[in-house]
């Protein structure tokens, strides 16, 4: 018994061993083959796919034209084009800020004083209503001195300012009729709502000037009255002038 079971022991080894080893082969011939199936194929493909992929195009003869532009070998990328950052307006806060700042400087510290361009649209607005007010006033001061010398000086000087104003309310009318397309309506209301502050102390100073050098006269042979005429129109420009300057940096506004 005890050979018998021996014998049968070493069988069944000589079986595991043999199973192990037909398993052992079939692993390896699996690997084997799926290492050399890319050989394989190179191998089976054809001779003109192979000459194609492994031998390099021969170079093609360009024909020199030139309105042909050779194309380059690697392709570039486009370079982006920065746009040029835009500058945008300031918001409404910060233009509401600019405003206030520039509103909140006082006018007794020397800076406020400095702005050229506030400057020279001051002396425009002047100009214009110096002329206005100047048509009307010596216009008046000649005929009244001429045809009716005897109701005094007084009331010569007083009727020529009054008339003056009037001219300069009248001229500006017409300029905001024709130059803002308004009606004769809002024309005139606009005209009499500017500063009458501006025209009024024109007025006085040029009727002050006019009566202190030369009585209040009007005589236009003598060269004398001419100079005075000059010296009135002077004082009359520069005595409103830093008035409206103040107006126009202060608030914005202008007498004409």
């Amino acid at each position: 018994r005890d050979q018998s079971d021996q014998v049968k022991m070493l069988r069944i080894g000589s079986l595991v061993v043999r199973a192990a080893r037909k398993t052992e082969n079939t692993l390896y011939k699996r690997s084997n083959q799926s290492q050399t199936r890319p050989s394989q194929s190179i191998q089976k493909a054809p001779l003109a796919v192979f000459r194609r992929y492994s031998t390099p195009a021969a170079p093609q003869s360009i024909e020199h034209d030139s309105n042909v532009v050779p194309k380059a070998c690697c392709s570039k990328k486009p370079k982006l084009e920065t746009k040029p950052e835009t500058q945008h307006p300031p918001a409404p806060a910060q233009q509401h800020h600019q405003k206030h700042s520039s509103m909140s400087v006082s006018a007794l510290q020397l800076n406020f004083w400095k702005d050229g361009a506030v400057w020279k649209t001051a002396a425009a607005n002047t100009f214009r209503c110096l002329v206005g007010c100047s048509i009307g006033d010596f216009g008046m001061l000649f005929y009244l001195n001429s045809f009716f010398p005897g109701i005094g000086m007084m009331p010569i000087m007083a009727i020529s300012m009054a008339s003056g104003i009037a001219t300069s309310v009248s001229l500006e009318t017409v300029v905001l009729k024709y130059q803002q397309k308004l009606t004769w309506k809002d024309s005139f209301s606009m005209a009499v709502g500017m500063s009458m502050i501006s025209m009024w102390t024109m007025e006085f100073v040029e009727s002050a000037v006019d009566l202190g050098m030369y009585g209040g006269g009007v005589n236009l042979c003598d060269p004398l009255w001419w100079t005075v005429l000059s010296v009135s129109l002077l004082a009359g420009f520069l005595s409103p002038l830093p008035y409206n300057y103040y107006r126009l940096k202060k608030h914005n506004k202008s007498c004409h």
